[in-house]
């Protein structure tokens, strides 16, 4: 995947979002399909949004998965792989650590080919050694519905995936 931009701003009274794609090479696989990924089968791809709440210490990373990675390299299974990509590209441009954030994975028919249309978060639980990003482990891992979400999300404006894709110039999802 060639991606050139770096993270876009959006800036409204209530948030201020950075928001890009990331590649990285996925550290715990390779695409599951020989066909997949070309000469690196480990380069996944995703959305990245930090919002950080204009006058509150409140500050979430939202990470949407995206179809454009081979099929088997998940966000879910190599977070801290998306956090130290993520980490150069927003040097400079965010003031809090990014050991501040809340972390939430964003699933939806974005993510896969065939996916339900409903969009799913994840919130998954980073711990930090050393100032890096550690795996997450499974019962880190919670699913957020509806006041859960609200309390994390409150009224961020979180524009549709394919939109933020185009505005980028990312390349898009396979079926859309």
């Amino acid at each position: 995947m060639t991606h050139e931009r770096a993270f876009e701003p959006l800036i409204t009274d209530e948030v201020t979002q950075l928001r890009g794609v990331v590649a990285w090479s996925h550290r715990t696989r390779t695409a599951r399909r020989p066909d997949e990924g070309g000469p690196n089968r480990n380069e996944a791809h995703a959305l990245v949004r930090f919002l950080s709440w204009n006058g509150d210490a409140h500050r979430v990373a939202v990470v949407s998965e995206l179809q454009t990675s081979p099929e088997g390299l998940y966000v879910t299974e190599d977070l801290p792989g998306v956090i130290e990509a993520a980490k150069d590209w927003v040097a400079g441009l965010l003031v809090t650590p990014l050991d501040r954030f809340v972390w939430l994975i964003h699933h939806g028919p974005f993510s896969a080919i065939g996916a339900l249309q409903q969009e799913e978060f994840t919130e998954m639980g980073v711990t930090w050694h050393d100032g890096r990003p550690q795996p997450v482990a499974v019962d880190d891992r919670h699913r957020l519905k509806g006041a859960a979400l609200q309390d994390r999300l409150r009224d961020a404006p979180l524009e549709p995936v394919l939109t933020v894709l185009s505005r980028l110039g990312a390349p898009l999802p396979k079926e859309w």
